[in-house]
C-alpha cells in the first residue's frame, strides 16, 4: 500500500514539476533551464524533484512516457490500435510546446531517442505476446524502422513542420506501418 502512495505522489510531482517547467519555458529556453528554476516555480524541494526524476530531460522524458502507456496500454482491451494514437495525440495536444523544445534537445538522451525505444520496445512486447513467438530478424528491422519513422513524424507534428489534427497523425501512422506488422493490430481489432 505504501508502494501505491508514494507511486502516486511521485506522479502528482510530476506533473507539478511539468507545470513549473511550462511556465519557466515562457522566458527561457529550454536548454538553458536549471533545475532550480523548476524547482522554486513548483513550490517544491529541490530534493523532492531528485526523488521524481534525475534532471529536466528526464522529466520530460517521464511525463511523455505516463502518456505512452496511459494511452497505448489500452491497445486491444479497450481501445484500437488507431484509437490508442489520436488518444496519445490527443493528450500531447496541449503539451506541444513543452515536447517541441524537448525534441530539439542535443542531449545524448533526449527525447527523441527516449521515444524511439520506449515505442519500439512497446510495439515489440504487444507483438511477440499476441503472436506467441519473437520476431525474427527482418520483423524487428521493419518494426525498428517503423518507429524511427513515427517518433520522426511525431517530433515534425510536435515542433509544428507538419500541421495535423491527433485524427489525422494516428490515420497517417496506421497506414504507415509494414503489413507484416499490421496484421498483427488487425487481428487484435477484429476481436473487439
Amino acid at each position: 500500500m505504501a508502494d501505491v502512495l508514494e507511486q502516486k505522489k511521485k506522479q502528482d510531482n510530476l506533473i507539478i514539476f511539468i507545470q513549473a517547467m511550462k511556465q519557466k519555458l515562457y522566458k527561457t529556453s529550454f536548454e538553458k533551464l536549471s533545475v532550480g528554476e523548476i524547482v522554486k516555480e513548483s513550490g517544491l524541494s529541490r530534493q523532492t524533484f531528485y526523488r521524481t526524476c534525475e534532471n529536466k530531460y528526464d522529466l520530460v522524458n517521464k511525463y511523455l512516457k505516463k502518456i505512452i502507456i496511459e494511452t497505448y496500454s489500452t491497445i486491444g482491451t479497450e481501445s484500437t490500435f488507431r484509437k490508442s494514437l489520436e488518444n496519445k495525440f490527443r493528450k500531447m495536444l496541449p503539451e506541444r510546446e513543452l515536447l517541441a523544445v524537448a525534441f530539439q534537445s542535443k542531449e545524448y538522451d533526449g527525447l527523441y531517442q527516449f521515444t524511439h525505444r520506449l515505442i519500439l520496445d512497446f510495439h515489440k512486447n504487444f507483438i511477440e505476446k499476441q503472436e506467441k513467438r519473437s520476431l525474427d530478424e527482418e520483423e524487428k528491422h521493419l518494426l525498428d524502422m517503423y518507429c524511427e519513422a513515427s517518433v520522426y513524424m511525431t517530433m515534425k507534428w510536435a515542433t509544428k513542420e507538419m500541421e495535423a489534427t491527433p485524427q489525422q497523425m494516428s490515420r497517417l501512422l496506421v497506414d504507415a506501418m509494414p503489413l507484416k506488422l499490421q496484421k498483427v493490430y488487425k487481428t487484435v481489432e477484429q476481436t473487439e
